[in-house]
């Protein structure tokens, strides 16, 4: 029997490993693994950001174990972004963030505003593990 509960961080970060000039305002990330099915909760925000930039598209790393398989994907909750994004498919240890299935999210679909509590991203998934 193997069972496992505990917290993970969320970070956002972009596929070309490049994001910069925004913080992290809130990150809440909880798991439990039953041997080799893994479910996790998360719950995201960032800071203001008005110069915030950098390449590729936006991922979410941080998941406490990889992926095994194909990929898997999770509709995600989401508030105060400049272009929301709608999905979200995990691959190994990371999520792409996906506003249809054939368009990815950028560094510009971004809110960023000066306020906290922006680019809000939440989520319940269960994957299993590599």
């Amino acid at each position: 029997d193997d069972y496992e509960e505990g917290t993970w961080t969320p970070v956002y970060n972009t596929d070309a490993d490049d994001l910069e000039n925004f913080s992290m305002y809130a990150t809440t990330g909880k798991y439990t693994k039953v041997g080799n099915i893994v479910t996790v909760t998360c719950g995201v925000a960032t800071t203001g950001a008005g110069s915030i930039s950098g390449s590729g598209d936006v991922i979410l790393e941080g998941f406490p174990f990889s992926a095994g398989g194909d990929s898997h994907w999770v509709t995600l909750s989401t508030g105060r972004w400049g272009t929301a994004p709608a999905f979200g498919r995990i691959l190994n240890s990371a999520m792409v963030l996906r506003q249809s299935f054939d368009d990815d999210t950028i560094v510009t679909d971004f809110n960023a505003s000066a306020s906290n509590n922006q680019n809000v991203l939440a989520f319940v998934l269960t994957y299993r593990v590599a």
